[in-house]
Order: structure tokens, then C-alpha cells, then sequence
């Protein structure tokens, strides 16, 4: 779309119905924002609507099965954790502040411990997957013979 700093579009996917996209546009190294646009007869991006700021970083959208909700990983509360936030179907603006659907904020178990090219987000008849890293180690005692 004309006037978006385009060189840094990433991860992707069409609503249900086809008829949009939502996205993540990287800026600087240390930001990813998410849009969502509707798609034109020729396949290309309408206007884009923001979903999330400019200044954290957003990243994996995948849309709910009805069309109504874009899922994403983000690091919004300073933590990787998977957040959602409603839009709606006719005008693609966001309705409601987004939500925590699940916070990963243990030393163990995250999604900071994965490259970002190993992080995946899907989502399928209700359900939400998404690539977790867990760390485990622990100290064995053994007696000398």
C-alpha cells in the first residue's frame, strides 16, 4: 500500500472468509507492529489498519476461526506471551484493548528461549498452538565407589 515503509513485512495470514490479511511490519530492528487490510479483487493490500503500537514489538498474527479476533505473540508486558485483540469483520478496527490469552513468564518454560524464526502461532477450530521453548536442567548426586 502506498505510503507504508514496506521492507520489512513478515509473518501473515488471510481471515477465514479470504477477504483479509493480518501482518507484521518490522521497523529498526527492535520493533514489530501487526496490521490487518482488506484484499483487493487483484490480491493486493487495501488500506492498513493498525492493530498494535509502534513502539513494542508484535509479531505471528493468526485470525480466529470466525473472523473476529487476531491472535499474536508479543512482548508487550515485557515478558513473550500470547495476546489477542478483537476486530471487526466490517471496518477491520480494532474494538477492545488487547488481551493476554497466556503469559509465559517462568525461566523455564517461554518463548524468548526459541529464535524468532522457530516461534510459531496456529490456530484451528478453537484451539491456539504455539511453539514453546523449556529450559531444564538439575544437579545429580553421586556417590563415589
Amino acid at each position: 500500500s502506498a505510503g507504508h515503509e514496506e521492507r520489512g513485512l513478515r509473518a501473515g495470514g488471510s481471515d477465514p472468509d479470504g477477504a483479509a490479511v493480518a501482518f507484521s511490519v518490522r521497523s529498526g530492528g527492535v520493533y514489530s507492529r501487526i496490521f490487518v487490510s482488506r484484499l483487493n479483487r487483484d490480491g493486493s493490500a487495501g488500506l492498513w489498519s493498525p492493530v498494535t503500537p509502534e513502539n513494542e514489538w508484535s509479531d505471528k498474527p493468526v485470525w480466529s476461526d470466525d473472523g473476529r479476533i487476531v491472535y499474536f505473540d508479543s512482548t508487550r508486558d515485557g515478558h513473550e506471551c500470547l495476546w489477542s485483540r478483537r476486530i471487526s469483520p466490517a471496518s477491520l478496527q480494532t474494538e477492545e484493548e488487547p488481551k493476554a490469552v497466556h503469559h509465559f513468564h517462568t525461566a523455564t518454560l517461554n518463548l524468548s528461549h526459541l529464535p524468532d524464526t522457530s516461534i510459531g502461532v496456529a490456530q484451528a477450530r478453537g484451539n491456539i498452538f504455539v511453539t514453546v521453548g523449556a529450559y531444564e536442567s538439575n544437579i545429580w548426586a553421586v556417590r563415589r565407589k
